[in-house]
């Protein structure tokens, strides 16, 4: 009996792997690299210029729906740019090529566009640390420690 157990084990075990929590996209558009989705809806980093909070990053939909996140709420992005950028790995500082993306929101804390992973799928959004990522989700902000940086 003790062995069935460890053969099972030595089956399962690939599966805890580091592989199975790597970084994958889990849309990809050739013609267009700088799409991230959940399923197969493309989704856009996005700069929001809002009133209330300043400019702030955040997310844009195929259906041209744009959201952002604000001290934990989300909110409707009227007029926005798109972000142009490659994902960068975070390795714990924010890359010197994110540096010219920097936008201080009316809180006077920086933030960079990034690209979150997240159990929805990869979610563009912001950080202001390499530490964690926001993004807007079903009307609340999350926060998670998996992101690349999109500069």
């Amino acid at each position: 009996m003790k062995s069935y157990i460890w053969i099972l084990l030595a089956l399962a075990a690939p599966t805890f792997s580091n592989e199975a929590f790597q970084f994958v996209d889990t849309f990809t558009d050739i013609s267009d690299p700088s799409t991230y989705g959940v399923g197969i809806r493309k989704l856009y980093n996005i700069l929001c210029e809002t009133q209330d909070h300043g400019p702030v990053y955040g997310k844009l939909d195929e259906d041209g729906d744009a959201y952002y996140s604000f001290d934990e709420k989300v909110y409707e992005c009227g007029a926005f740019t798109v972000v142009e950028g490659e994902p960068i790995e975070n390795t714990g500082s924010v890359p010197d090529e994110c540096l010219e993306h920097k936008k201080t929101q009316k809180t006077e804390v920086d933030f960079y566009p990034v690209i979150v992973k997240s159990r929805h799928g990869l979610i563009p959004g912001k950080a202001n640390t390499p530490e964690l990522g926001y993004f807007a989700w079903k009307g609340t902000q999350l926060a998670r420690k998996n992101f690349k940086w999109f500069c």
